[in-house]
């Protein structure tokens, strides 16, 4: 039984993650912030979430939040490129350059080529 619960929850996270990323592309940040939020409320700590929920409080602004929540989910993929990346980008707009500069050379060294990543440090 406990595995039917498990297998259930993780078709659930998949297909609310799904809706997430689907309503996010098309620039429907209100609902895809839902769908993230009730991801999470399954998988408190499902790190693709939490960084895609950072992503969309950083689009709305809302800077502080960005950093928290993709910091969280940097700490549960430190080998993730992305979540450097916009970590990095998040630190910047909230005024936390010599934070943001690190987390655009992690970025770096794990993708070395990727010129957006090498700009935004330099612009930082």
């Amino acid at each position: 039984m406990k595995q039917a619960g498990k297998a259930g929850t993780t078709a659930q996270a998949k297909a609310l993650f799904s809706k997430g990323l689907s309503h996010h592309q098309a620039g429907k940040l209100p609902e895809a912030r839902a769908a993230y939020q009730q991801l999470l409320k399954l998988l408190p700590d499902q790190a693709d979430a939490l960084h895609m929920l950072g992503v969309t409080e950083f689009q709305e602004k809302n800077f502080d939040a960005a950093v928290n929540l993709i910091s969280k989910a940097k700490n549960a993929r430190p080998d993730n490129f992305l979540m450097h990346f916009n970590l990095g980008n998040a630190l910047r707009s909230a005024g936390r350059l010599s934070e943001a500069s690190k987390a655009f050379s992690t970025a770096l060294a794990l993708h070395p080529d990727h010129l957006d990543a090498m700009k935004n440090l330099g612009n930082t």
